[in-house]
């Protein structure tokens, strides 16, 4: 009977132990982690007014909209009246990348046509030096029209 009872208490025993392993205590890179979570969020929004001033003095190449004509270089100019909707955006390991579609043109002006452009650009954003910094342009369907001159 002893014999039973120690069997029964050895298997009782071996069954405790076979239950989920606890979690792991914390390591140095879990500890880097959450700093780097606590860091992300103090990190401030990236809106529509940010992307329009950032976009500022930047240049991207344009096709025209039926290609017809030469793709344009264009520069966005402070002075340009520009309207920007985030349609996505995506956390990356170098920062955010948003996808934005934007439409503006050029000012009018006497005897010079006058352009329109319209469509979605990907703008890439690094966290640098406690900032968002917009990194890189890239034109996915913006394209330009040509107009009569005003």
């Amino acid at each position: 009977m002893v014999r039973t009872m120690t069997n029964a208490a050895i298997v009782l025993l071996a069954l405790a132990g076979c239950g989920q392993a606890p979690d792991p205590s914390p390591t140095i890179t879990g500890k880097a982690d959450l700093q780097q979570i606590a860091k992300d969020a103090r990190r401030p929004d990236i809106t529509a007014e940010k992307i329009a001033g950032d976009m500022v003095g930047k240049k991207v190449s344009i096709p025209e909209v039926h290609g017809y004509e030469p793709a344009e270089q264009w520069t966005f100019a402070a002075s340009e009246i520009r309207q920007v909707n985030i349609q996505e955006m995506t956390v990356t390991s170098a920062g955010e990348t948003l996808v934005v579609f934007v439409t503006t043109g050029s000012i009018p002006r006497p005897k010079k046509t006058n352009i329109q452009i319209g469509g979605k650009l990907e703008l890439q954003y690094e966290w640098k030096t406690d900032k968002w910094v917009l990194a890189t342009i890239r034109n996915l369907t913006v394209r330009y029209t040509p107009a009569a001159p005003a």
